[in-house]
């Protein structure tokens, strides 16, 4: 069940005995000298342009082990970060 943070307060779903998974994201400003990207980009992180072009999504953690449900910015940058500078260096 894939029902988001909070599955927990449905009802019906309160005795399975689910596992949470945290999953975050970060923003990046998009270099100027850079071309924008036709479409995202997948492998070990995935990299997804912003409408406005001027930066662009790139996730995502995928923490089975947490202390709270709230955004931890040095775990998001520790675990996308090399990723996304191996998969496209000039976002480093």
């Amino acid at each position: 069940i894939a029902a988001g943070a909070f599955v927990r307060s449905i009802d019906e779903l309160k005795e399975l005995p689910l596992k949470s998974v945290k999953g975050q994201v970060l923003e990046l400003a998009w270099p100027d000298a850079l071309p924008s990207l036709p479409c995202a980009l997948n492998s070990h992180v995935y990299i997804l342009m912003k409408p406005s072009k001027a930066s662009c999504l790139v996730g995502a953690t995928y923490e089975k082990e947490f202390a709270n449900a709230s955004f931890d910015l040095e775990t998001a940058r520790q675990e996308i970060l090399p990723k996304t500078a191996l998969m496209l260096p000039p976002l480093s």
